[in-house]
C-alpha cells in the first residue's frame, strides 16, 4: 500500500475544518488583490489627483459673474482621506475574499458528495466554473463602457442586467 493517494488528493476533513481553509485562502487572495490594486492602481489615482489640483490653482477668475460655474473641490473637505480610502482598500478586498473563500468552500463540501472526481481536480472545475458564471459571461454580455460612450439614460438598466446575470 503506498503512503500517498494514487488518484491525487482529496477534500479531506468536516465541513468546519474546510470552511476555515477557505477562508484563510479568500483572506490571503483578498489581501493579495488590494496589494496588487495599491501597487498599480495608487500611483495613476494620485497623479489624476495632482493634476485635479494643478488644474485647479491655475484658473483665477476676476469677474466671478461672468466666469461659468466650475467643478471645484478646493473648499470642500474630503469625506473620506486618502489614508482611509488606502486602508479601505484593504479591508474591501480582504472581506471579499473571505466571502468568496466560504462560498468556495461550502459549493466544494457539497459538491463533493456527487462526483467521483478528486479534490484537487474538482477545486479546478469549481474555480474554473465559478470564473465563468462571475467574470467572463457577465463580462462578455455586459462589458464596462469608457465614460462618454454608453447612454447614460440606461446606466441604471444596464446595471441590473448585469447584476442579473450575475445572480444567474
Amino acid at each position: 500500500m503506498p503512503l500517498t493517494d494514487t488518484h491525487g488528493p482529496t477534500l479531506q476533513g468536516t465541513f468546519v475544518q474546510l470552511l476555515l481553509r477557505g477562508l484563510l485562502a479568500g483572506l490571503l487572495a483578498g489581501l493579495l488583490a488590494g496589494a496588487v490594486a495599491y501597487v498599480v492602481g495608487e500611483p495613476h489615482i494620485d497623479s489624476a489627483i495632482a493634476i485635479e489640483e494643478a488644474a485647479g490653482t491655475d484658473t483665477h477668475h476676476t469677474d466671478t459673474d461672468a466666469a461659468p460655474a466650475a467643478h471645484s473641490h478646493g473648499d470642500e473637505e474630503a469625506l473620506v482621506t486618502r489614508d482611509g480610502q488606502r486602508v479601505g482598500l484593504f479591508l474591501a478586498t480582504g472581506l471579499a475574499g473571505l466571502a468568496l473563500g466560504a462560498i468556495f468552500a461550502s459549493a466544494l463540501h457539497y459538491g463533493r458528495r456527487f462526483t467521483a472526481l478528486p479534490g484537487s481536480v474538482l477545486a479546478l472545475v469549481g474555480a474554473g466554473a465559478g470564473w465563468v458564471a462571475i467574470e467572463a459571461v457577465p463580462f462578455f454580455k455586459y462589458p464596462a463602457n469608457p465614460p462618454a460612450v454608453g447612454d447614460p439614460e440606461t446606466i441604471t438598466q444596464r446595471t441590473w442586467l448585469w447584476l442579473a446575470t450575475v445572480i444567474l
